[in-house]
């Protein structure tokens, strides 16, 4: 409901089917791994699921791990938001340039894209922060990453990533209330 588009996590034997229903309603595709993040790829509308894997397919055709197939949509504004025993702690605009030292931020600022040099004018925090703080209540797990950004102008969940130090970007996120909340 907070992904903002057509999302299915699948084992390898179910993308065919998901994919094929995908491009039926006129959409592209998105697959990307789950647990070790190694793989990703774009199905393009006319092309099969075997084409774009290639030789990657033979790494989940017996696996049980599932994978994230979804319609390609156009993120941006993407934060990543630390949760802590269901409580949002931190949060920071994800883009490469960004790390903790460049905190505090200036007010309403964020980056259209991770890659993005230099961030632009942004106003639709507060919706990400009330999404997040909604997902986090609402979580199976007691703690996670996660990440949303803007579809259009509504905020959507882009993933969630396990709480794991040393595994995941913290961008300009408040370090010392994370390790606080973790500790």
């Amino acid at each position: 409901a907070n992904c903002g588009r057509d999302f299915h996590v699948a084992v390898f034997d179910d993308i065919g089917r998901i994919v094929s229903e995908l491009h039926d309603n006129g959409k592209d595709v998105f697959v990307k791994s789950c647990w070790d993040k190694y793989f990703t790829t774009i199905i393009r509308q006319g092309e099969s699921v075997m084409s774009a894997f290639g030789d990657m397919a033979y790494s989940f055709i017996d696996s049980p791990n599932p994978l994230m197939v979804q319609e390609l949509v156009d993120f941006t504004f993407e934060h990543r938001f630390f949760v802590v025993q269901r409580e949002v702690i931190t949060w920071s605009p994800a883009a490469y340039t960004l790390t903790p030292i460049a905190r505090p931020l200036p007010p309403k600022v964020a980056w259209r894209k991770q890659a993005d040099t230099s961030p632009v004018y942004f106003d639709d925090l507060d919706g990400m922060k009330h999404l997040a703080s909604e997902i986090a209540s609402k979580m199976i797990v007691p703690s996670a990453t996660v990440d949303i950004g803007m579809i259009g102008d509504r905020p959507a969940v882009v993933e969630f990533n396990p709480l794991r130090a040393g595994m995941v970007g913290l961008f300009a996120c408040d370090v010392r209330a994370l390790a606080t909340a973790c500790y």
